[in-house]
């Protein structure tokens, strides 16, 4: 890729982060890009940016990257300020990134001053219109369009299945089950929701999630302090209970509460099969009760 073409990309990040970019394309002498940059046995990054001005100084732009999950805030701040001290550069010489290619753009994503978050519409239109006739770029082009189809298209093409749990017929439209998937059926679900705002897509570790993360209501139950949520867990919403640990509910307190709460939603929710109460189990947070969904059948805004 020549030179100007580099350049133009440099100056369409900067732009996206709202920054002036702190050297001209005609200072730059020579660009490096070191993938999975390591500091020995410390840390490791996606990829670090060497931009190599003619006045002998050097610029860096930090990369981490992902696709269906979201790093830790403590990652980011590691990166950070670990970059910093191993090359003792200032603040001004580095610009880092967070850069997401997949369902993770959906998800809650943690708030990092230093850090600014490219998705993958910004991602595309960075790289898009370049002067390269190489079948990588084009590939890779294409690659991140069919991406943000698949995420606009994710009802339609739900649509169209007769099972959910088909994992051929996902596969052959490009979804990664099952985090992908879900990650984008929530974002669209959530923005039938009144309450669109206050739900949140989880990058969880295990299962993908959609928490009512500004909705929780805080209550005191038995003298002491609880708060209640909603949760998706893929096709199930649960009603769960997070516990105070230094002045926890009784085995038996929640037991009552468990059951106090089971005839409230039998009653309130009569008409639909497929509810009931969870197992009883204890723990910082608990299940209550959970209602199951069919996706396929189910049309969103009715839902």
């Amino acid at each position: 890729m020549a030179m100007q073409e580099k350049g133009k990309v440099l100056e369409r990040i900067y732009a996206k982060c709202n920054k002036p970019m702190p050297f001209a394309v005609d200072e730059i002498e020579r660009i490096v890009c070191h993938l999975e940059y390591a500091f020995g046995r410390r840390r490791k990054i996606d990829l670090v940016v060497e931009i190599q001005l003619a006045d002998g100084n050097r610029k860096y732009i930090v990369m981490e990257m992902k696709v269906d999950s979201i790093p830790e805030l403590e990652q980011l701040e590691g990166t950070y300020s670990d970059f910093l001290h191993h090359h003792q550069c200032k603040e001004d010489d580095a610009l880092f990134l967070l850069f997401i290619f997949g369902s993770a753009q959906v998800c809650m994503i943690p708030n990092h001053r230093h850090f600014y978050v490219l998705k993958l519409p910004d991602i595309i239109e960075a790289f898009q219109g370049l002067l390269v006739d190489h079948y990588i770029s084009t590939d890779w082009m294409d690659s991140l369009k069919q991406e943000e189809i698949r995420k606009q298209t994710v009802v339609e093409t739900l649509k169209s299945a007769t099972n959910l749990k088909d994992e051929n017929y996902w596969r052959k439209r490009g979804y990664r089950l099952w985090f992908s998937l879900f990650h984008y059926l929530y974002d669209d679900l959530k923005h039938h929701s009144k309450r669109a705002n206050e739900w949140e897509v989880y990058s969880a570790s295990n299962n993908p999630l959609m928490n009512l993360e500004h909705g929780w209501l805080r209550k005191e139950l038995f003298q002491k302090l609880v708060h209640f949520y909603w949760e998706f867990n893929y096709e199930q919403l649960f009603l769960k209970l997070a516990i105070d640990q230094i002045n926890p509910l009784t085995k038996e307190e929640l037991t009552h509460l468990r059951s106090e709460i089971t005839q409230i939603c039998r009653h309130a929710s009569e008409k639909r099969n497929k509810q009931g109460p969870t197992r009883n189990t204890n723990g910082a947070f608990v299940s209550l009760y959970k209602w199951k969904f069919d996706f396929v059948e189910e049309d969103f805004v009715d839902s």
